[in-house]
């Protein structure tokens, strides 16, 4: 098999790779994915996979299902290669090692994750609660004139600006990631 590639309009071809069949075997792989929120994050997913890993034939992710599809070429790219690139962008491949039952690791995974959103949740919760009974004490007079104090304005401000990154910090690398060309 001969992949030519023009280099410009008018050009001759250049040859750039000469495989044999036994050396462009694909091989595909359907594996779960963990830390995916909302459809946005399985385009990124894709759209990294597909232009920025050389090697990738396809990917397509399946956000109901939080599964990806993947043909590859393993003389190119790695598994590892591929688990590091989702990495980079702020998600988890969940890759069974031999002798492991998929469903056992992946359910494993997903508590893991559960587990693990659960504690964001509550962190948040400890930065928002005071936050928010100061605030609307303050609205409603329950509380004296040291309230509106411009200090107190910057304590709002920078635990309003802190707990987020704190406790959603994925979401935050994740959201510079997708902005990346």
């Amino acid at each position: 098999m001969i992949i030519l590639k023009q280099q410009g309009k008018g050009a001759l071809p250049d040859i750039n790779y000469i495989f044999g069949e036994s050396c462009m075997s694909e091989k595909t792989l359907n594996l779960p994915i963990t830390g995916m929120s909302c459809a946005n994050c399985a385009a990124n997913i894709e759209r990294t996979l597909n232009k920025k890993v050389e090697g990738v034939v396809s990917a397509s992710v399946n956000f109901a299902s939080q599964r990806l599809l993947i043909d590859y070429i393993p003389s190119i790219v790695s598994i590892d290669t591929i688990v590091s690139e989702i990495k980079k962008i702020g998600f988890d491949l969940i890759v069974v090692d031999e002798g492991q039952d998929e469903e056992d690791v992946e359910e494993i995974a997903r508590h893991a994750e559960i587990k693990n959103q659960t504690l964001k949740f509550y962190v948040g919760v400890v930065f928002a609660l005071p936050l928010f009974i100061i605030s609307m004490s303050r609205d409603f007079g329950l509380i004296g004139s040291w309230s509106h104090a411009s200090w107190v304005n910057w304590f709002f401000f920078s635990i309003s600006f802190t707990f987020p990154g704190i406790s959603r910090p994925s979401f935050s690398i994740r959201s510079t990631a997708s902005l990346t060309p």
